[in-house]
This record gives C-alpha cells, sequence and structure tokens, in this order.
C-alpha cells in the first residue's frame, strides 16, 4: 500500500501529462502501481480537488 502523498502525488502527475517514466522515477513505483492507483482513482468518481478535501480530514 502506498501513502496518501504518494498517491495525490500520482494522480497529479497524471493530470499534468507526466509520463509513466517520470513518474517511476519521483517515486520509485513501477508501471503496475501507478496503473492501479489511476483505475482505482476513476472508479471512485472524485476529481483530484475532492480527493485533497478527503485526504486532509
Amino acid at each position: 500500500m502506498q501513502k496518501s502523498t504518494t498517491i495525490i502525488g500520482v494522480l497529479e502527475m497524471l493530470g499534468d501529462g507526466f509520463s509513466y517514466n517520470d513518474i517511476r522515477t519521483r517515486y520509485a513505483i513501477g508501471n503496475s502501481t501507478i496503473t492501479d492507483i489511476n483505475k482505482k482513482f476513476k472508479a471512485m468518481d472524485v476529481t483530484r480537488k475532492q480527493l485533497h478535501s478527503i485526504t486532509e480530514k
């Protein structure tokens, strides 16, 4: 399981158009982890802004 800061960082980088290679280098995680984070986020049906407010609580 990844830390919430890693998850949010990955989602932000994906949203900003960074490549998987950039994200792997930044967070030292694999492609499958990036894909898994992205799939789970999309399944939640929330925006990145909403995700920030959830994690702050």
